[in-house]
Protein backbone atom coordinates (compact mmCIF):
# COMPACT_ATOMS: atom_id res chain seq x y z
CA UNK A 1 0.00 0.00 0.00
CA UNK A 2 3.03 2.42 0.42
CA UNK A 3 4.75 1.63 -2.62
CA UNK A 4 1.56 2.26 -4.57
CA UNK A 5 0.82 5.92 -2.64
CA UNK A 6 4.61 6.27 -3.15
CA UNK A 7 4.19 6.07 -6.87
CA UNK A 8 1.10 7.89 -7.23
CA UNK A 9 2.40 10.78 -5.35
CA UNK A 10 5.77 10.26 -7.81
CA UNK A 11 3.36 10.35 -10.70
CA UNK A 12 1.66 13.73 -9.58
CA UNK A 13 4.47 15.49 -8.33
CA UNK A 14 6.24 14.48 -11.58
CA UNK A 15 3.08 16.09 -13.72
CA UNK A 16 3.11 19.25 -11.44
CA UNK A 17 7.06 19.95 -12.35
CA UNK A 18 6.43 19.32 -15.83
CA UNK A 19 3.72 22.18 -15.85
CA UNK A 20 6.16 24.41 -13.79
CA UNK A 21 9.21 23.53 -16.23
CA UNK A 22 6.22 24.62 -19.19
CA UNK A 23 4.93 27.44 -17.79
CA UNK A 24 1.78 25.97 -17.70
CA UNK A 25 -0.06 26.73 -14.41
CA UNK A 26 -2.63 24.14 -14.59
CA UNK A 27 -4.79 26.70 -11.88
CA UNK A 28 -5.05 28.96 -15.21
CA UNK A 29 -2.92 32.51 -14.93
CA UNK A 30 -2.91 35.43 -16.56
CA UNK A 31 -1.25 36.43 -19.79
CA UNK A 32 0.94 39.38 -19.26
CA UNK A 33 -0.18 42.34 -20.33
CA UNK A 34 1.79 41.84 -23.79
CA UNK A 35 0.65 38.96 -24.41
CA UNK A 36 -2.81 40.04 -24.20
CA UNK A 37 -2.82 43.18 -26.04
CA UNK A 38 -0.83 40.77 -28.94
CA UNK A 39 -3.60 38.37 -28.37
CA UNK A 40 -6.42 41.25 -28.88
CA UNK A 41 -4.84 42.91 -32.21
CA UNK A 42 -3.67 40.03 -33.54
CA UNK A 43 0.02 41.29 -33.67
CA UNK A 44 2.69 39.19 -32.83
CA UNK A 45 5.25 41.92 -33.53
CA UNK A 46 3.85 43.74 -30.09
CA UNK A 47 6.67 44.96 -27.57
CA UNK A 48 5.93 46.97 -24.24
CA UNK A 49 7.71 50.08 -23.68
CA UNK A 50 6.23 51.58 -20.52
CA UNK A 51 3.27 50.67 -18.36
CA UNK A 52 1.86 52.77 -15.89
CA UNK A 53 -0.44 50.17 -13.46
CA UNK A 54 -2.15 53.02 -11.64
CA UNK A 55 -3.17 55.43 -14.65
CA UNK A 56 -3.96 51.80 -16.77
CA UNK A 57 -1.79 53.18 -19.27
CA UNK A 58 0.10 51.30 -22.09
CA UNK A 59 2.68 52.55 -24.75
CA UNK A 60 3.86 49.65 -26.67
CA UNK A 61 5.60 49.74 -30.30
CA UNK A 62 4.05 47.56 -32.83
CA UNK A 63 4.27 47.13 -36.82
CA UNK A 64 1.43 48.36 -38.59
CA UNK A 65 -0.39 46.29 -41.72
CA UNK A 66 1.25 48.53 -44.02
CA UNK A 67 4.66 47.45 -42.53
CA UNK A 68 5.40 50.26 -41.05
CA UNK A 69 6.42 50.67 -37.19
CA UNK A 70 4.38 52.57 -34.48
CA UNK A 71 4.24 53.40 -31.27
CA UNK A 72 0.64 53.51 -29.71
CA UNK A 73 -0.84 54.89 -26.41
CA UNK A 74 -4.00 53.60 -24.93
CA UNK A 75 -5.60 52.53 -21.64
CA UNK A 76 -6.20 48.79 -20.82
CA UNK A 77 -8.06 46.99 -17.97
CA UNK A 78 -7.46 44.89 -14.82
CA UNK A 79 -10.10 43.72 -13.74
CA UNK A 80 -10.13 41.10 -10.71
CA UNK A 81 -6.62 39.99 -11.42
CA UNK A 82 -7.59 39.84 -15.54
CA UNK A 83 -6.78 41.96 -18.03
CA UNK A 84 -7.80 43.32 -21.09
CA UNK A 85 -7.55 45.39 -23.91
CA UNK A 86 -9.63 47.42 -26.64
CA UNK A 87 -7.53 49.18 -29.33
CA UNK A 88 -10.80 51.77 -30.55
CA UNK A 89 -9.50 54.63 -28.44
CA UNK A 90 -5.66 54.01 -28.85
CA UNK A 91 -3.23 57.07 -30.15
CA UNK A 92 -0.55 56.29 -32.42
CA UNK A 93 2.60 57.64 -33.91
CA UNK A 94 4.17 55.78 -37.27
CA UNK A 95 7.98 56.07 -36.48
CA UNK A 96 11.19 55.38 -38.57
CA UNK A 97 12.90 53.40 -35.80
CA UNK A 98 16.55 54.09 -37.59
CA UNK A 99 16.43 57.75 -37.26
CA UNK A 100 16.82 60.03 -34.20
CA UNK A 101 13.81 62.20 -33.09
CA UNK A 102 11.66 63.34 -30.60
CA UNK A 103 7.59 63.75 -30.61
CA UNK A 104 5.38 65.05 -27.51
CA UNK A 105 1.86 65.45 -27.73
CA UNK A 106 -1.43 65.57 -25.27
CA UNK A 107 -4.92 64.21 -25.50
CA UNK A 108 -8.26 64.47 -23.62
CA UNK A 109 -9.06 60.88 -22.44
CA UNK A 110 -12.49 59.31 -20.68
CA UNK A 111 -11.80 56.70 -17.93
CA UNK A 112 -14.68 54.58 -16.85
CA UNK A 113 -16.37 56.94 -14.36
CA UNK A 114 -17.33 59.38 -17.06
CA UNK A 115 -13.82 61.35 -15.98
CA UNK A 116 -12.06 63.28 -18.49
CA UNK A 117 -7.72 63.14 -17.91
CA UNK A 118 -5.51 65.18 -19.48
CA UNK A 119 -2.47 63.24 -20.74
CA UNK A 120 0.91 64.21 -21.92
CA UNK A 121 2.94 61.55 -24.01
CA UNK A 122 5.56 61.07 -26.13
CA UNK A 123 8.82 59.62 -26.79
CA UNK A 124 12.64 60.03 -28.21
CA UNK A 125 13.64 57.60 -30.32
CA UNK A 126 17.66 57.05 -30.86
CA UNK A 127 18.69 59.48 -28.20
CA UNK A 128 20.56 57.71 -24.84
CA UNK A 129 21.24 60.73 -23.71
CA UNK A 130 18.06 62.49 -23.24
CA UNK A 131 17.08 62.88 -19.69
CA UNK A 132 13.76 65.29 -19.84
CA UNK A 133 11.11 67.30 -21.04
CA UNK A 134 10.37 70.98 -20.75
CA UNK A 135 7.46 71.49 -22.52
CA UNK A 136 4.47 74.47 -22.56
CA UNK A 137 1.15 74.52 -23.39
CA UNK A 138 0.21 78.01 -25.09
CA UNK A 139 -3.46 79.47 -25.92
CA UNK A 140 -3.63 81.13 -29.30
CA UNK A 141 -2.79 84.83 -27.67
CA UNK A 142 0.35 83.22 -26.19
CA UNK A 143 -0.91 82.60 -22.22
CA UNK A 144 1.06 79.71 -21.00
CA UNK A 145 -1.51 77.27 -19.90
CA UNK A 146 0.70 74.73 -18.23
CA UNK A 147 4.24 74.23 -18.42
CA UNK A 148 6.79 71.80 -16.69
CA UNK A 149 9.17 69.25 -16.79
CA UNK A 150 8.97 65.24 -17.25
CA UNK A 151 11.54 63.03 -17.17
CA UNK A 152 12.46 60.92 -19.70
CA UNK A 153 11.54 56.75 -18.80
CA UNK A 154 12.83 53.77 -19.67
CA UNK A 155 12.72 53.39 -23.34
CA UNK A 156 12.57 57.02 -24.06
CA UNK A 157 8.57 56.87 -23.49
CA UNK A 158 7.32 60.49 -21.87
CA UNK A 159 4.23 59.88 -19.99
CA UNK A 160 2.62 62.35 -17.72
CA UNK A 161 -1.50 63.12 -16.64
CA UNK A 162 -1.56 66.56 -16.88
CA UNK A 163 -3.95 68.91 -14.23
CA UNK A 164 -8.28 67.71 -14.59
CA UNK A 165 -8.60 71.77 -14.70
CA UNK A 166 -6.79 72.21 -17.70
CA UNK A 167 -8.75 72.78 -20.78
CA UNK A 168 -7.27 71.42 -23.64
CA UNK A 169 -9.68 72.45 -26.35
CA UNK A 170 -7.94 76.25 -25.62
CA UNK A 171 -4.83 75.04 -26.16
CA UNK A 172 -3.41 76.29 -29.29
CA UNK A 173 0.32 75.23 -29.30
CA UNK A 174 2.33 72.73 -27.68
CA UNK A 175 6.43 73.32 -27.50
CA UNK A 176 8.89 71.31 -25.73
CA UNK A 177 12.67 70.83 -25.47
CA UNK A 178 14.43 67.64 -25.06
CA UNK A 179 17.09 68.26 -22.56
CA UNK A 180 20.32 65.56 -21.54
CA UNK A 181 21.55 65.40 -18.04
CA UNK A 182 23.42 68.84 -18.18
CA UNK A 183 20.40 70.82 -19.33
CA UNK A 184 21.28 70.95 -22.89
CA UNK A 185 19.08 71.00 -25.84
CA UNK A 186 19.13 67.26 -27.91
CA UNK A 187 15.52 68.13 -29.78
CA UNK A 188 12.99 70.81 -29.79
CA UNK A 189 9.65 71.93 -31.18
CA UNK A 190 8.66 75.57 -30.99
Amino acid sequence: MGIFYSKTFLILFSALLLFIVNRCNPLGSNPSLEDKIKSEINNPSVKVLYEDPIDRIVVFSAETQKKQSAIIINKYISKNGKLSYSSNKARAKVIDPEKKYAFVSFFNRSNTSNHRENILWGFVLNSPDADKVKYQLMSSDGEVIQSGVEAVQENGIIYTTLPDTINLRKVYKLTYHVLDIKGEILFEDS
